[in-house]
């Protein structure tokens, strides 16, 4: 009966299928159709460095933040700027 279920007996099945293919046709379809003329990805995997290619070649600027994260050189170079909004952590030996 439902009612005798409990957590244990549920599990969420979370797959990714194909991702960095539909970001990428997403970037591509926003290059192409001029929706955007600036494009800021959250990223430290350079799987989808072709789309950022792509999406410089059609006149976007793209800018990369990782998150504070390091991040694969070949990415690196494939934007026009790195920053982050995220403020530095503070270490526990710091002074205010």
């Amino acid at each position: 009966m439902i009612d005798d279920l409990t957590e244990n007996d549920v599990r969420p099945l979370i797959e990714q299928k194909a991702v960095d293919m539909k970001i990428g046709l997403d970037i591509a379809l926003i290059a192409i159709k001029k929706i955007a003329d600036l494009l800021v990805i959250i990223t430290g995997d350079a799987d989808i460095v072709p789309a950022l290619k792509f999406a410089r070649r059609e006149g976007m600027q793209v800018g990369l933040d990782p998150l504070r994260n390091p991040i694969q050189p070949e990415l690196a170079e494939h934007v026009d700027f790195i920053d982050t909004k995220i403020p530095p952590s503070k270490s526990a030996h710091s002074t205010p």
